[in-house]
């Protein structure tokens, strides 16, 4: 890609909403090979536009402006359809669920919803194999290879990362393999992941829930591909 204006500013967004601690002018500029002059500038329109504040001398942070526009994108007509479906379902059910999709090499929770209707955060476990049913979907081994050192292998200590890695393969070979990720590990949790097609999009779809040894995977393997099948009739429905 062109490294124009707004390329550079989109990369010191992403940058500096990505951290967790607030990043500095000086980061900015190395980890991006940037101008440290090009970055003051930048940044300095960001904080006008309210898109990243100050939080010291020459750090900055996500700002408001930021986090409201990413909110607005998460109620549009399509997810406000696929949120319903999904809250439907999981009420019924008695299980959570989630819905994502992936940017970048990142699993972007785009709705969760939990056996009482309620909203929540897809609990972290559930991340990988809800990746790796869409990375097989796209049959990219190279995009999963890097999943998994930029989203997983960065959240753990390295002696775990070896066994990690192979984990998150073999839930991508048997999502390759068989269309699905299930899991299911007696007195600890379960999982079901889809993909779920939308034109040349891959999206994910997860349940999941505790008691494994009180569930029935194989009902929730046939609930969760059907469910995976309505999204995507509705999904193309609304492209």
């Amino acid at each position: 890609m062109k490294s124009t204006l707004l390329d550079k500013s989109f990369r010191i967004l992403e940058r500096i909403a990505a951290a967790r601690t607030p990043v500095t002018l000086k980061e900015l500029a190395a980890d991006l090979e940037l101008n440290t002059s090009t970055v003051s500038r930048i940044a300095s329109d960001l904080a006008e536009r309210n898109l990243i504040r100050k939080a010291g001398y020459h750090s900055f942070v996500p700002s408001t402006g930021l986090i409201r526009l990413g909110q607005a994108a998460l109620d549009t007509p399509l997810l406000r359809s696929v949120s319903e479906l999904l809250k439907e379902r999981v009420t019924e059910l008695g299980v959570n669920g989630a819905f994502a999709g992936l940017d970048a090499g990142h699993l972007v929770l785009l709705c969760a919803r939990e056996a009482g209707g309620g909203e929540r955060k897809v609990p972290p476990l559930w991340d990988s194999p809800l990746a790796a049913a869409i990375l097989a979907e796209l049959r990219d081994r190279a995009m999963a290879e890097s999943f998994f050192e930029t989203s997983v292998a960065a959240e753990m200590p390295p002696p775990d990362t070896g066994r990690a890695r192979e984990q998150f393969l073999q839930w991508y070979r048997a999502a390759a393999e068989h269309g699905y990720v299930a899991i299911n590990e007696p007195r600890r949790e379960w999982s079901v992941s889809f993909p779920v097609a939308a034109g040349t999009d891959v999206y994910g779809i997860a349940l999941y829930g505790n008691g494994a040894e009180r569930c029935n995977i194989d009902r929730m393997q046939f609930e969760c591909s059907r469910l995976a099948s309505r999204l995507s009739s509705m999904l193309n429905g609304l492209r």
